[in-house]
């Protein structure tokens, strides 16, 4: 199972796609830093003492455009599950000088601040040297954020990716899939670690 590579690729083309068009200035939105769906991905940065080689943000103007761009091709799916969303950050990290269990321990510690600070687990996939977690924050009994955090040794790559804003459940459906995530063929989660 290429679960990382898959999801790496499917967010890149989402980005690419989304904002190809004229220039747009990025503009920060104040407030959704104290959105409780937000995780400030500069922590990992800071705990691994490097800066991420890839590094995606889409909210304020730019977010907007893409929620146009939706709407203009058309897509009720994606328009739909864009109307909602405050911000999309990815960062990835290169591994090749890490030992594994320098970066296993940070996805632990990462992970656990998480689940301290409100989030729930609800998957946790462990296949062939890959680590996939994916984190969901609630707010009034609606999904505020989904935080996802993957490693995979073949690719020497650490990547995580948190969306900030309201996300229905149908629409969460649309939102795996479109990353390339066959839930019904997903192995089960650990029960020691997932919440359902």
């Amino acid at each position: 199972m290429r679960t990382l590579r898959s999801l790496t690729i499917a967010f890149a083309l989402l980005c690419i796609t989304s904002v190809a068009g004229p220039p747009v200035s990025l503009a920060q939105s104040d407030s959704v830093t104290n959105d409780p769906g937000y995780v400030d991905l500069s922590r990992v940065a800071d705990a691994l003492d490097m800066r991420p080689n890839i590094e995606v943000t889409i909210q304020g103007a730019l977010l907007d455009m893409v929620r146009s761009r939706a709407a203009r091709e058309e897509d009720s799916a994606a328009a739909g599950l864009m109307q909602n969303l405050r911000s999309i950050q990815m960062r990835g990290f290169p591994t090749e000088n890490m030992a594994t269990a320098d970066y296993s321990d940070l996805l632990d510690r990462f992970a656990d601040d998480l689940l301290d600070s409100g989030w729930e687990r609800v998957m946790h996939v462990r296949d062939e040297g890959e680590d996939v977690s994916l984190f969901m924050r609630y707010d009034d009994e609606e999904v505020s954020g989904l935080t996802m955090m993957m490693s995979d040794p073949s690719d020497d790559r650490l990547l995580f990716i948190n969306i900030v804003g309201r996300i229905q459940p149908d629409e969460l459906g649309t939102l795996m899939g479109g990353a390339g995530v066959d839930i019904d063929t997903m192995p089960p989660s650990d029960s020691s670690n997932a919440q359902e």
